[in-house]
């Protein structure tokens, strides 16, 4: 007499365990970081570059600003602008150094970015004086500089900036 209770069993255990091998082989295999669903290793965007305008600049900082997909933000130069106690600033003379890179998406993404300033008598009509994802420019004293995102996701937008008197 043959056991046949005995194989119908194995059978059974055999075909469930297969059953969850093949579970856990799919789910290794598309699960993000698997084979077949890497993930993108994270990349830390770099700061600001540094200034590197000629002539005597003061109180360098770092000032961050989100510009949501469309946005425009804008900083009037004197908000800005900051130098020891004594040396008075005027449109003529004084301006601001700065560079910027955009900090989010990095490293693709920021393409986007123009860097405006209201032309002088203009109506309140814009000029751009820079774009992309990053870059260096100046701006006079009595300016104002805007940062305007034409992309359809948002941006972050780090600018370093220095005070300075032309002499």
């Amino acid at each position: 007499m043959s056991d046949t209770s005995g194989s119908a069993v194995g059978k059974w255990v055999a075909g469930i365990a297969a059953s969850i091998i093949a579970a856990l082989t799919i789910w290794w295999l598309t699960s993000p970081g698997g084979p077949l669903n890497p993930e993108e290793p994270e990349v830390d965007a770099p700061h600001a570059p540094a200034i590197t305008a000629s002539g005597d600049l003061y109180d360098e900082q770092l000032t961050s600003a989100v510009l949501g997909a469309g946005q425009t933000v804008s900083y009037p130069v004197a908000n800005l602008w900051s130098a020891p106690e004594g040396l008075v600033p005027d449109c003529a003379s004084a301006y601001l150094a700065f560079t910027w890179i955009v900090r989010s998406p990095y490293p693709d993404g920021g393409d986007e970015l123009q860097i405006e300033h209201l032309i002088p008598q203009g109506g309140g009509r814009t000029e751009v004086i820079a774009d992309g994802s990053a870059g260096e420019a100046s701006i006079g004293y009595c300016d104002e500089l805007i940062l305007v995102n034409l992309d359809v996701e948002d941006y972050q937008v780090e600018l370093r900036h220095a005070a300075g008197v032309a002499q």
